[in-house]
């Protein structure tokens, strides 16, 4: 039996949502999960804040499903998606030699814990303390502090630092900030 694994699809840029919708017409849940994780950043236009999505990994889409020969010709042949990321083998996709990357648990798990259901990856509270350490109170990063790496108080940001595809990523998202008492 072959066992479900987390895969990355490297897609037109700007295209995730269109391949995520076609996936879902094409592919039952219970065959294949689709992913775009996104997170909510405030950002500032013509002097006002505005809250908006943008995505985590732009130009990828994760899926997690049972991979085989047929699977990954079907996935090749949906519109935009540019190739399936391989360990770099040769592609000879024969039933002895049909080799993709999946996603180590590790790096999925702690992406999967930050988002919600609608795949996003919203708003944390911070508390900044004296000592110039960061404690979450609450929201998607409680617990997980060890992944904050820079906190832009001006910019109400959080840089964090995330594990994808063998390498580590940068990624700022929104955060609110509970600012130390002044004595």
């Amino acid at each position: 039996m072959i066992p479900l694994h987390w895969y990355a699809l490297f897609v037109e840029t700007g295209q995730e949502e269109t391949v995520q919708r076609s996936l879902k017409q094409q592919f039952d849940d219970s065959i294949l999960l689709s992913l775009v994780p996104k997170r909510k950043i405030p950002e500032k236009k013509m002097g006002h804040i505005q809250h908006v999505i943008r995505k985590m990994f732009p130009g990828y889409v994760l899926i997690q499903t049972k991979m085989n020969a047929d699977r990954y010709h079907s996935l090749r042949r949906i519109p935009h998606v540019l190739r399936i990321l391989t360990n770099g083998r040769k592609n000879e996709y024969t039933p002895e030699s049909f080799h993709l990357s999946s996603i180590h648990d590790g790096e999925i798990e702690p992406l999967l814990k930050l988002l919600d259901s609608t795949e996003i990856l919203e708003y944390s509270t911070l508390k900044l303390l004296s000592n110039s350490s960061i404690h979450v109170v609450a929201g998607p990063l409680h617990g997980m502090e060890n992944l904050i790496t820079k906190v832009d108080r001006h910019k109400n940001r959080a840089t964090l630092q995330l594990p994808f595809l063998g390498e580590p990523r940068s990624i700022a998202v929104g955060v609110h900030i509970m600012h130390p008492p002044r004595s």
